[in-house]
């Protein structure tokens, strides 16, 4: 049974490479899964020569928001956007060094 997914954007660029979804199911959470996942993404990345990683997340994602700061990113850009249901909100731009 899957309990995380997650999917990396940005692959021809070869300087940053994005994570563009990070899905965790609700039984697995608070347990260390997200983590896992971010760890893998950014050592995929790495070794296809990428030298950074970003993440974008709405401002009231707080799980997501202490998930990325806990792994060391940090935020580069919080603005207003336009999300996928059409609403209009706040939303961050997280990036780390590799």
């Amino acid at each position: 049974m899957p309990v995380a997914w997650l999917r990396i954007n940005g692959l021809d660029d070869k300087h940053k490479a994005w994570i563009s979804t990070l899905v965790v199911s609700g039984k697995s959470k608070r347990q260390g899964v997200g983590t896992y996942a971010v760890n893998f993404a950014e050592e995929y990345v790495r070794a296809k020569g990428f030298s950074k990683m970003g993440i974008h997340t709405q401002a009231d994602n707080v799980a997501a928001k202490s998930l990325y700061e806990k792994c060391g990113y940090t935020v580069t850009e919080y603005k207003d956007g336009t999300y996928p249901d059409k609403t209009i909100g706040k939303s961050y731009t997280f990036e780390k060094d590799l």
